[in-house]
């Protein structure tokens, strides 16, 4: 999938923001989140804008159905608030290091 193809037509946000999405936050790696934490400050400056810049389009504007993220990720959320606050949580997590890693829902 393309950002295009996701609603995720924002400045600053490219295909790697995708590919985090689809790897970290996928349903082989989101129950691992919280050790993702020091790895990911200490990525390169521009990456870390990326995906900065695409969770706040993600939590801000709501442009992924939970139908379509679950095509991206195979994590399944029931509604789209559920979706926005879950990448709120993820956003503060990796930005704001006072927080505590977010769970996913389980999938059945």
């Amino acid at each position: 999938m393309r950002p295009s193809d996701l609603g995720l037509n924002a400045p600053g946000v490219d295909w790697r923001f995708v590919n985090f999405c689809a790897a970290m936050l996928g349903c082989e790696a989101v129950d691992d989140l919280g050790m993702l934490g020091p790895t990911f400050a200490a990525a390169w400056p521009d990456y870390r804008a990326v995906i900065e810049a695409g969770l706040q389009h993600l939590f801000h504007n709501r442009p992924i159905s939970p139908e379509t993220w679950y095509e991206l990720t195979y994590v399944r959320f029931d509604t789209p608030d559920q979706l926005a606050l879950f990448h709120a949580q993820v956003y503060s997590y990796l930005f704001q290091a006072h927080t505590p890693a977010p769970t996913a829902p389980m999938n059945n």
